[in-house]
């Protein structure tokens, strides 16, 4: 499972937890679960007293979770904006020869087109890319996951060939500036006879 659909399950199941919780709230306070609990205090007596015992600390932990909670939405923000060098952009493409036609063809197909061109070689466990194709020239960022052991002069002539050099002549555009990025994927699984 590749980061950005990763990013995007977590995303959804948080926001479906949220949601939930926030149903069962207003559910709650509507009264649809008898009028009993809706007038009822949230906290049990024992917890109240609990909190009012323990005031300070109970803040200090709330604090505490609440500065960690903050800390870990900044760093993945962060890493969200830092992890591409280039933004995702679609190309429009049109011609008057011999009728006049206009296609946009999304980001996201140039992205999947790449990765899937990359992802047939042996050499490569895994390929994700990001494409620019507003300008001219197509810029094209790209997250490769070798297979231990691969050559990689080898393999970047291959990417290039395999992968890029199709995306360019779609674009019908002059070259295309990659910035590829190596990294080695999960060793094979070895058999023991």
């Amino acid at each position: 499972m590749g980061i950005d659909r990763l990013n995007r399950v977590l995303l959804a199941l948080v926001g479906l937890l949220l949601i939930v919780v926030g149903g069962v709230g207003l559910a709650r306070g509507f009264g649809w679960f008898g009028e009993n609990r809706r007038v009822r205090a949230l906290l049990d007596p024992s917890t109240e007293r609990w909190f009012h015992d323990h005031g300070t600390e109970a803040r200090i932990a709330g604090l505490a979770l609440a500065v960690g909670l903050a800390a870990l939405a900044l760093w993945w923000l962060v890493a969200q904006v830092r992890r591409w060098p280039t933004r995702a952009a679609s190309a429009e493409l049109s011609s008057t020869e011999p009728v006049p036609w206009r296609a946009l063809i999304t980001a996201s197909a140039l992205q999947d087109s790449v990765e899937r061109r990359a992802q047939r070689r042996v050499d490569v466990d895994e390929a994700i890319a990001r494409v620019d194709a507003s300008s001219d020239e197509p810029v094209v960022a790209m997250r490769v996951a070798s297979v231990p052991g691969a050559d990689l002069a080898e393999l970047t002539q291959g990417l290039r060939h395999e992968a890029l050099r199709p995306l360019v002549a779609l674009l019908a555009s002059p070259g295309c500036d990659a910035h590829i990025t190596y990294g080695v994927g999960k060793p094979a699984p070895r058999v023991v006879a």
